[in-house]
């Protein structure tokens, strides 16, 4: 026999715990730092007992990480270690990437982390860098035109001429834009402009390229048939981050792009739906019937969907003809008895939304008692390529009166 007693296990600590708190303070708390900028502050630490520890250690880090969905068995993820270092009072290298962050797993981040003892502690920091690219490329002007007809009947071109000074601009500055336009048409025209942010996240040879709406403009109006000179300012967010050539994972670049916008004209139409057509439907995607109207302009198509009620292809006095039915079955077992219902409806044809009146007439020879209901099922026919399926399904279902066991000659009525 084996006797079970309460054991009691002494856990003695290999090292005591005698930091209470680990805190990074900055002296400029919530900012932004940029390249080349010193990072100053100080850590505090509270004690619960003595601790024999000869220094504190600070570290400055920062890493890239891309997550990309790819169409194979698995998804691309890699990690670039951008630099690591010890530091106080170090600065900020100049040719790293900017803090960025496009989804949880794709991101640049920055950290310092404080060791004391056998406690750390992290605190995130934001770096605003400069491109990787010389002072004479950013200061090369650019210049762009385009011209374009514009009108369904009588088309008059329309033409649009810009300017920028240099490509390299200040972050939380205006991109000044020379505009030129001469407005041949007959149209109002608006002048937009919107700043686009494309991003390139590369991972294990995979890439991905999106763009972000970061910026937009509404400008003024170009009255028909006149001439439009003038300078407009595009402003730059403050915080964009910048990874120009920095980063072997994150790539961005900023596009600006300027266009004229044409308020939408109605074009009124008008479609007679034949009385033989029919309804929209949907079986289990498989078999289908849908309406579209498609517009096309301009090398520009815009789809919608139309649902149609159709009505059947039946002539008026099948319609209106009285449906009347009777069925007869054995009920039970063993001491099996007879069960015979008559059914009839006033008409065939229906509205939808409408209810149903059905007489039923039913004889209960047996011993059982049992319950009146009424269900709607419809008959799914798909023909393809000389092959026929047919498919039953129920749509509607209800429950009427309780039929008595023995009666004979009961009248019922249940709606559906």
């Amino acid at each position: 026999m084996i006797c079970l007693r309460r054991t009691i296990v002494k856990v003695t600590p290999l090292l005591k715990i005698s930091v209470r708190s680990l805190e990074i303070v900055f002296d400029r708390e919530n900012a932004t730092y940029f390249g080349g900028e010193s990072i100053t502050g100080h850590c505090k630490v509270s004690l619960i007992d003595t601790l024999d520890v000869d220094k504190i250690r600070i570290k400055f880090f920062g890493q890239a990480k891309t997550y990309l969905e790819t169409n194979k068995s698995r998804n691309a993820i890699e990690r670039e270690r951008l630099f690591q270092q010890y530091f106080l009072p170090k600065h900020i290298p100049v040719n790293i990437p900017s803090t960025f962050k496009y989804t949880f797993d794709s991101h640049i981040k920055y950290k310092i982390k404080a060791i004391f003892g056998l406690t750390t502690k992290y605190k995130k920091i934001t770096i605003l860098t400069n491109p990787n690219i010389s002072i004479s490329q950013l200061l090369l002007p650019v210049c762009a035109s385009k011209e374009k007809k514009i009108g369904l009947i009588g088309s008059r071109s329309v033409s649009m001429k810009c300017r920028l000074s240099r490509i390299g601009f200040t972050v939380g500055k205006s991109i000044p834009v020379m505009c030129c336009i001469e407005n041949r048409s007959n149209k109002l025209l608006t002048l937009k402009a919107i700043l686009h942010q494309q991003i390139f996240l590369m991972a294990l040879s995979e890439r991905k390229v999106c763009c972000r709406k970061i910026h937009k403009m509404i400008g003024p109006n170009i009255k028909p048939n006149f001439k439009f000179e003038q300078i407009i300012n595009v402003a730059l967010p403050e915080q964009l981050p910048i990874v120009f050539d920095t980063c072997n994972l994150v790539h961005i670049n900023y596009i600006l792009d300027v266009y004229l916008d044409i308020p939408m004209a109605e074009l009124p139409f008008q479609f007679v739906i034949p009385n033989n057509m029919p309804s929209t439907f949907n079986y289990k995607r498989c078999a289908f019937i849908e309406y579209r109207i498609k517009a096309m302009i301009g090398g520009k198509t815009k789809e919608l969907d139309v649902k149609i009620m159709g009505f059947p292809s039946v002539s008026p006095n099948e319609l209106y003809a009285p449906v009347q039915d009777e069925q007869s079955k054995t009920v039970g077992l063993f001491n099996r008895k007879k069960l015979t219902m008559r059914c009839n409806i006033p008409q065939a044809g229906w509205t939808m939304g409408s209810t149903i009146p059905i007489n039923c007439s039913i004889d209960n020879y047996s011993d059982k008692m049992m319950t009146l209901s009424a269900s709607i099922k419809q008959d799914i026919q798909v023909l393809a390529l000389n092959q026929r399926e047919t498919h039953r399904e129920k749509i509607l279902a209800t429950f009427g009166q309780q039929v008595p066991a023995n009666r004979i000659g009961g009248h019922y009525l249940i709606n559906i």
